[in-house]
């Protein structure tokens, strides 16, 4: 039997960009032969407006094949893979639990006919170069014609994430992160430019209110509505200047930023309420406050 790599997609549009990231980095150590697998009752499936199944597309593009194999089966294959018996057919390669942002060198090597691969993988350090270029491709081919914004040098952008983030689930893991950053955020670019328009996009426009509101005072202020979520994401991706919160989304508009390194772009410093000295989520030229 020929050896095969199983790659767990699970989460949202961010999260599961974070684990193609990080297949396009074993196949590029040579791991393969590579497929995603995203269990069928996971329902969290994202589409456009012209009903396209997101999560597919850009795997495909990315030369992934994904298989359909049920829950079942899965459930069935990890309770092998912990059994000493199957260790020579099956074996199971999980994350760390609480290090979803540490990057760990995966191994090379492999000795099992079947693994199965488990985790977030939110370190930066699994993007290569390839794949932020072969992404940021597909992402503007996906997102078809976006609203056209005259977008200059100077303009910022500012992602404010609520919607599951206030769930009380999430609330154990996520800080939210409030007027106050994004304030700091934009005066800290004031220092070394003239800042003009500050675009916002939300998940939930209604429950920002007071930030907008507060911000508006001081900024010329530009609401992006409307957008399907590859338009939004292609959108952020057009900018040089960002304040982000803790949104997997944003960060990856600011990723794929078409200024790379000279893109300006402020996170805030401890994103989520776990201690993780050892993570890796943002590159060194990110301004951390």
């Amino acid at each position: 039997m020929k050896q095969k790599h199983y790659i767990y997609q699970q989460g949202g549009l961010g999260n599961q960009l974070y684990i193609l990231a990080y297949a396009f980095y074993l196949k590029e150590k040579g791991v393969g032969p590579l497929c995603m697998y995203s269990a069928d009752r996971q329902k969290k499936d994202t589409k456009d407006k012209k009903k396209r199944n997101v999560y597919s597309q850009i795997t495909e593009k990315l030369g992934f094949p994904i298989s359909r194999l049920s829950y079942f089966f899965f459930s069935m294959a990890k309770k092998m893979a912990k059994k000493s018996f199957f260790k020579n057919y099956i074996a199971l390669q999980v994350e760390k639990e609480g290090q979803f942002a540490v990057f760990q060198e995966p191994a090379t090597q492999y000795e099992s006919k079947i693994y199965l691969h488990m985790g977030w993988y939110q370190s930066y350090l699994y993007q290569t170069p390839e794949f932020i270029e072969r992404l940021y491709k597909i992402i503007e081919e996906l997102a078809g014609n976006t609203r056209q914004f005259s977008i200059t040098e100077n303009d910022v952008v500012l992602h404010i994430r609520r919607g599951d983030f206030l769930k009380e689930k999430n609330r154990a893991l996520f800080h939210i992160i409030e007027t106050p950053h994004y304030l700091e955020g934009l005066a800290k670019l004031s220092q070394g430019i003239n800042l003009e328009k500050v675009y916002i996009l939300s998940d939930d426009f209604e429950g920002i209110e007071d930030i907008i509101t507060t911000l508006s005072k001081q900024y010329e202020v530009v609401l992006v509505k409307g957008n399907t979520v590859l338009q939004d994401l292609y959108l952020l991706t057009q900018f040089k200047n960002y304040v982000i919160g803790n949104s997997t989304f944003s960060w990856w508009g600011a990723y794929l930023s078409k200024y790379k390194e000279r893109a300006n772009i402020i996170v805030p410093k401890e994103p989520w309420k776990i201690p993780m000295p050892e993570k890796s989520p943002y590159p060194p030229y990110w301004v951390q406050i």
